[in-house]
């Protein structure tokens, strides 16, 4: 992996945790939900499956390490306010129960997600500028730096 191709992983993780909250976002405003944002776990995502495997070249870098929790606790609330809207049983069956089974939801349901809301913007937040700080340390990082991290 070259670092071009680090920082543009880094680039895309900002953009795609953005989304999520924007995704969260609009599941507390009522907005129908993308079968394609349904919630992932932190290792699961795009981001995670690079973190915690080819990413791992960089785990020396404190600035690396610096990502791993505001990463889960991003997902954690993404989880929460799924659950509060939509129940735990549609995380086991969420395309057959939610897709064909639009089903109404309390005002109080959606409050409660709403309240935690803020949380996830805070989480996502520090994620994003986590990840601008990791691509400034690469990005700036001296080859001979670079090819001691074994990234190649």
């Amino acid at each position: 992996m070259t670092k071009d191709e680090i920082v543009e992983k880094l680039k895309a993780a900002q953009r795609s945790h953005i989304e999520w909250v924007a995704c969260a976002e609009a599941l507390v405003s009522g907005a129908e939900v993308d079968k394609n944002k349904i919630p992932l776990t932190y290792a699961n995502c795009e981001f995670g499956r690079w973190y915690y495997g080819a990413g791992q070249c960089l785990s020396v870098l404190p600035t690396f390490n610096a990502l791993e929790e505001p990463h889960k606790a991003l997902h954690g609330f993404y989880h929460e306010i799924f659950v509060t809207l939509y129940g735990e049983e549609a995380e086991k069956s969420f395309l057959k129960k939610l897709f064909t089974n639009q089903k109404k939801h309390t005002a109080e349901k959606y409050e409660n997600a709403k309240a935690v809301l803020p949380q996830l913007e805070q989480a996502s937040n520090q994620m994003v500028r986590s990840l601008r700080l990791l691509e400034v340390e690469v990005f700036t990082m001296s080859d001979d730096k670079f090819a001691k991290l074994y990234c190649n």
